[in-house]
């Protein structure tokens, strides 16, 4: 591999490392969620899901609302749908608008290597208009 390349790519995920430990205190701005959202892939979305859920705050990155105890249950069986859900993750977020606003989120980054994209068109990113106390545009 071509050395130059090696070090796009170290920078690539040093730099999205430096985005998802950002993203851990607290509300994050709409603007700079928008602008930081082209740096990251699912994967590294996901890490700032999980690490805010650990945190006890809310897994939606522009959310500032705590997590209140949870119940260790992992499945919830719905008699209205005759279906069994699967609640493991929603438990990282407040509400469902939290949970349904990171999902569209998380839906809309791209999944390209994270070193190959200067070479690619600006993916526009919109957000859920979101309805929870925790949230601020």
């Amino acid at each position: 591999m071509d050395a130059k390349l090696v070090a796009k790519q170290k920078h690539s995920e040093d730099r999205a490392l430096r985005i998802v430990e950002s993203m851990l205190d607290g509300p994050v701005a709409k603007d700079l969620v928008l602008a930081q959202m082209r740096f990251l892939n699912p994967a590294y979305y996901c890490d700032i899901v999980t690490e805010r859920a650990i945190a006890m705050l809310c897994g939606y990155p522009m959310c500032g609302m705590k997590l209140e105890k949870f119940s260790k249950k992992t499945f919830h069986i719905s008699t209205k749908y005759n279906k069994v859900f699967d609640i493991s993750e929603r438990k990282n977020f407040c509400s469902n608008t939290c949970f349904k606003a990171s999902k569209v989120l998380e839906k809309q980054l791209p999944t390209s290597p994270l070193w190959l994209r200067d070479n690619e068109k600006n993916v526009e990113i919109t957000l859920m208009s979101a309805e929870c106390e925790g949230i601020s545009f």
